[in-house]
């Protein structure tokens, strides 16, 4: 953020530092209407850069409404 950064009103602003991924428990997000991968990140408090990558996602694109977004890596099933 900018110095003197005013956020939008019902913005979500995560101000602890970010993990590269969620918390235990919180494995898959799905996408609502108007959701960015950027709040998802701020939501979910995950660095953007890996969410992008952990679902194969170029930077900058923006998921489709009811995608599932991959906050942790999904444990494989034995």
């Amino acid at each position: 953020q900018t110095p003197g950064y005013v956020p939008q009103v019902n913005e979500v602003v995560y101000v602890q530092a970010k993990k590269r991924k969620a918390a235990k428990g919180k494995v898959i997000h799905k996408v609502a209407e108007g959701e960015t991968m950027h709040y998802i990140s701020q939501l979910h408090g995950v660095k953007l850069k890996p969410l992008y990558f952990r679902n194969k996602m170029k930077l900058g694109e923006h998921p489709i409404v009811g995608q599932n977004i991959f906050l942790r890596k999904a444990k494989k099933i034995r």
